[in-house]
């Protein structure tokens, strides 16, 4: 994603510019054209359902350069008991995919992110689409990698 930024900066593509305070709203507008339904949540967040999933752009001016988008599944979406399987499955994810990462909170909810650095004049709608299309293959591998490790295709 970085490289992307880097690219259309360079090649000068007629975007939206990065400008701290026009981040999120850009964000909004650009997913809505896309067609997803997209909100904002708070001051540092957005919230959009991807086909039924809530996923979240965070974004903050007091770190401009770093942008986030993540979904969060509860605990309880996952068997009991099945903790070391959830941390097999997110070390493969971690070692497959080029953008998304894995873990387990310290609540033990699932975290799927895709964290990208801003670099001044990046194009925000751009990155954004690309964020959004990459959190929802590392979701779809993650799903994918599970059903392969335990014969479960219920999730």
């Amino acid at each position: 994603l970085l490289v992307m930024s880097l690219f259309d900066r360079f090649t000068k593509k007629e975007n939206k510019t990065f400008a701290p305070s026009s981040v999120l709203p850009t964000i909004i507008e650009t997913l809505t054209q896309a067609g997803y339904k997209a909100q904002r949540d708070n001051d540092v967040r957005v919230v959009y359902d991807d086909d039924g999933l809530h996923c979240y752009f965070c974004y903050s001016e007091r770190d401009p350069e770093s942008l986030l988008v993540q979904v969060c599944f509860q605990r309880e979406a996952f068997p009991a008991g099945s903790e070391l399987l959830l941390h097999q499955v997110c070390a493969k994810v971690n070692a497959s995919q080029k953008a998304g990462k894995a873990y387990i909170d310290e609540e033990g909810d699932l975290m799927l992110t895709v964290e990208a650095l801003i670099p001044s004049g990046s194009p925000i709608d751009r990155l954004a689409l690309h964020m959004a299309k990459a959190l929802g293959a590392t979701t779809a591998f993650f799903h994918l990698t599970y059903w392969d490790l335990t014969g479960d295709k219920t999730e």
